[in-house]
């Protein structure tokens, strides 16, 4: 059985109270494959204009799960073991596209990468690894 986009909603909403309030739109998911958008939102910017690190870091580690289980063809419960993230270009102040692919799951471990775009220009500006042991 696969993991549909109601599925995956339905687990953002499992989500803590900051996390969901992100109000990420998913877009697409399909065995590990998974786009969304964050939408722009006052709160996701520094004072200099430009999407903040922890919105980025946020939303990598809210929506790595999703295309684990999207990938597993259903959800396990993960804790996050490591997250790392790569910056190379400030994404300006507006919606912000995700894509995310699960590179790995395993029994114990899984690996997503997620990549950001500003969402009108589609310039890449950031890269991040999500590492879940499976409980």
């Amino acid at each position: 059985m696969a993991y549909s986009l109601d599925d995956a909603n339905a687990f953002l909403h499992r989500l803590a109270e900051f996390a969901r309030q992100l109000n990420f739109q998913l877009t697409y998911i399909d065995d590990g494959h998974l786009e969304a958008i964050l939408p722009y939102q006052d709160m996701l910017v520094r004072d200099i204009g430009m999407i903040c690190g922890q919105s980025i870091l946020a939303t990598a580690d809210s929506l790595g799960p999703i295309a684990v289980a999207s990938k597993a063809g259903g959800y396990r419960e993960m804790v996050t073991s490591g997250l790392n993230c790569q910056f190379f270009r400030a994404l300006p102040a507006g919606d912000t596209r995700i894509v995310a692919q699960a590179l790995k799951v395993g029994q114990r471990l899984s690996l997503v990468q997620l990549d950001f775009y500003a969402d009108e220009a589609g310039t890449h500006g950031a890269m991040a690894t999500v590492t879940y042991v499976h409980l």
